[in-house]
């Protein structure tokens, strides 16, 4: 069923994206696909945690400034997330080095009231069982991004699983996909990068090859894919129209430097 402006809410990391030439990005999975449905036309929300630094302060105003409701992002004591990026000369992102901060250990909480949303999207923290047990609701659609984590247990109540994979699609990424089925998911997809991408259900396989670029920067490529697929799945579109939906994002995506849209960097010493 098609919904013209849906409710989106996003749960997870968010950080710094510290480009050694650049400056600071602001990033993060979960951030940067609620950002990009903002972008979008959709109702999106960030659930999160910064820290009570600089940085934090920082990421809050990032936040705003992009049209999100900061309401949501709870300050913490500790350091806000760091990922201290370089690019090589092909555009392809490096992580020198990645500090969770206080987004590792982020949790909803008891009482915790998620509201209207048509679909929630999770990645890195909380768990799959916690965003499924916090949100779980008839209608509501729930996706997690494991990343390059090839996590497949209790997947009970996920009705999408994004995976990254570095290389070709193999037999590999196939016996990943329907381990995600057998662990519960309803639809698995891996994100293979310039090399396309591959979804399965129950009664759909969905292979998609990727399209030659020249890359400036890969970083949040995988999370414009994942915003687009959600989004365009929730107006109507099937399987295989949503993954080129993804892809075509994703593509865009790496013309693009930093994890958001024709964002200009905030320059550090």
């Amino acid at each position: 069923m098609k919904m013209a402006s849906p409710k989106l809410v996003a749960v997870g990391d968010c950080c710094i994206d510290h480009y050694q030439s650049e400056g600071w990005f602001p990033g993060g999975n979960a951030l940067n696909v609620a950002v990009a449905w903002h972008g979008l036309g959709a109702d999106a929300s960030y659930v999160g945690a910064v820290g009570d630094d600089e940085a934090g302060a920082w990421l809050l105003a990032e936040i705003d400034s992009a049209g999100l409701d900061a309401s949501l992002v709870s300050r913490r004591p500790g350091a806000t997330g760091l990922t201290e990026i370089s690019l090589n000369p092909d555009g392809e992102k490096q992580i020198l080095a990645e500090h969770l901060g206080v987004s590792a250990d982020f949790s909803l909480g008891h009482g915790f009231e998620p509201g209207r949303a048509e679909w929630v999207h999770g990645a890195l923290s909380p768990s799959v069982q916690e965003l499924v047990q916090a949100f779980r609701a008839d209608g509501r659609g729930i996706s997690f991004d494991f990343s390059t984590n090839r996590n497949t247990e209790d997947l009970e109540g996920l009705d999408v699983a994004f995976y990254s994979w570095e290389g070709r699609p193999s037999t590999e990424t196939d016996a990943l996909l329907e381990s995600a089925l057998h662990a519960g998911a309803r639809l698995a997809v891996v994100m293979c990068g310039r090399y396309g991408s591959r979804a399965l259900s129950a009664d759909q396989h969905v292979s998609l090859d990727g399209n030659p670029i020249e890359p400036i920067d890969t970083c949040g490529a995988g999370d414009s894919f994942i915003a687009n697929f959600v989004y365009s799945s929730l107006g109507g579109a099937g399987l295989e129209e949503a993954m080129r939906a993804g892809a075509a994002a994703g593509e865009e995506m790496c013309l693009n430097l930093g994890a958001w849209l024709n964002h200009e960097p905030e320059r550090v010493a």
